[in-house]
């Protein structure tokens, strides 16, 4: 699981990222200086909370720019529940960001760094805590030739198998590996987030955006692969199970 910093003041970066990975030690922390960066990292990774410490006040007036970005991302019914935290410098007399962007806290500057580690960090581990699976988290080792990788299932994105040759789709890397190596996983074969999508194509429930006639989407940059018609309603019954139980609202289905 991830958390994002997006900083675009970075005088308490360091001070962030030494707290939270002292209190949330398994969380990969990701620091983005423009919004773009930030929208790329939403698109690919599972967030589990967004940190902004934003400079608005400017010599020429009030970074409006940067505000309306934040309202943007709430406009998306896939971040309109993101926990976030906001760090500024601007004085919001009437919580009018504040509402708007339904901020877990909204920190002035200069920063309150007591306040900071007895509200904000409880709450980060909290939300952390609600994404960690009840039972111990899964590696996988996948070898190819002397080289051995070492990646958490909710990193692996999909996984192709053909008849001599194998393909692991990480969020970091493309790896190709022997067939024979792939099926010694077979923790990973029987894995219950993982739906068979055609004679070859294997994709992580956790990824797919959307499920057309003939193709299913993947999130981000991460492409899409082929849908066999016979695989279409297990996949569409696999999403739909998996919605019902984190409460999302269901995948978009094209026709």
């Amino acid at each position: 699981m991830d958390g994002l910093i997006f900083a675009t003041d970075q005088k308490y970066v360091n001070f962030y990222r030494e707290r939270i990975r002292e209190a949330c030690p398994d969380t990969r922390l990701l620091l983005c200086r423009s919004f773009m960066e930030v929208l790329s990292a939403l698109y690919k990774m599972e967030t589990v909370f967004l940190l902004a410490d934003l400079k608005l006040v400017t010599p020429h007036g009030v970074d409006v720019q940067s505000l309306n970005n934040l309202f943007l991302l709430r406009g998306d019914p896939r971040f309109r529940f993101l926990p976030m935290v906001l760090v500024t410098d601007l004085y919001d007399e009437r919580l009018f960001a504040y509402n708007r962007l339904h901020c877990y806290s909204y920190l002035e500057k200069p920063l309150n760094r007591s306040v900071f580690l007895e509200d904000v960090i409880p709450y980060f581990q909290h939300e952390v805590r609600r994404w960690q699976p009840p039972d111990r988290e899964v590696f996988y080792a996948f070898r190819k030739r002397k080289t051995v990788f070492y990646v958490p299932e909710y990193e692996v994105v999909r996984y192709e198998r053909h008849s001599h040759k194998a393909y692991i789709v990480t969020l970091d890397n493309k790896i190709d590996m022997d067939i024979k190596n792939l099926n010694r996983l077979q923790n990973l074969m029987k894995s219950e987030y993982f739906v068979q999508c055609s004679r070859s194509d294997y994709v992580n429930l956790n990824y797919i955006r959307e499920v057309a006639m003939n193709k299913v989407r993947l999130r981000g940059e991460y492409g899409q692969v082929t849908l066999s018609p016979d695989r279409r309603d297990d996949v569409i019954g696999r999403m739909d199970v998996m919605v019902k139980h984190k409460g999302r609202k269901g995948a978009l289905i094209l026709e």
